[in-house]
């Protein structure tokens, strides 16, 4: 085999001039400090390459930014008023589609209070980056349409909608 320049030293003399390498004509290609061996599966090698031509043209999914409706799903039908803890990077503006709608943002954590005169169906609207990749959220206190404290919240969860 023929080497140019450094790696032909360090291969045929580990960097003495006409000395024999331990690896020469062992089936192991030396190049400066690293070692490969050509006895390396060719199962492997074929696996490689074929995950680095695979790797060559993939873009990924197309980023859609935009709104995703949010509605809170209650056991019990309409409510008068919820506090939600929505997380995600990214968010932004918070709409009500009835009543009123009161945030308050630290990091990627948006807390999002809801208010109806009258009991209803609880939902807004939120600008988050990718309306594919919906953020979390978690419902932190509701009250009926009386203004009681609901005192369970277990089967109460939130529903986000493109």
């Amino acid at each position: 085999m023929r080497w140019s320049g450094v790696a032909k030293t360090f291969v045929e003399g580990g960097g003495k001039q006409g000395a024999k390498s331990p690896y020469e004509g062992r089936g192991y290609l030396v190049l400066v400090g690293t070692m490969i061996t050509r006895r390396f599966p060719r199962i492997a090698v074929m696996a490689l390459l074929l995950a680095a031509v695979g790797c060559g043209g993939d873009v990924g999914p197309e980023i859609r930014p935009g709104f995703l409706t949010a509605s809170l799903v209650s056991p019990n039908g309409s409510e008068g008023a919820a506090l939600i803890s929505i997380v995600g990077v990214g968010l932004g503006d918070v709409e009500s589609a009835a009543g009123r709608v009161f945030t308050f943002s630290l990091g990627d954590t948006t807390r999002i209070l809801l208010v109806l005169d009258t009991p209803g169906d609880l939902r807004f609207r939120i600008s988050v980056p990718d309306v594919d990749k919906p953020p979390v959220g978690t419902v932190l206190q509701v009250a009926d349409g009386e203004n009681a404290i609901r005192p369970d919240l277990s089967e109460y969860w939130v529903r986000f909608l493109q």
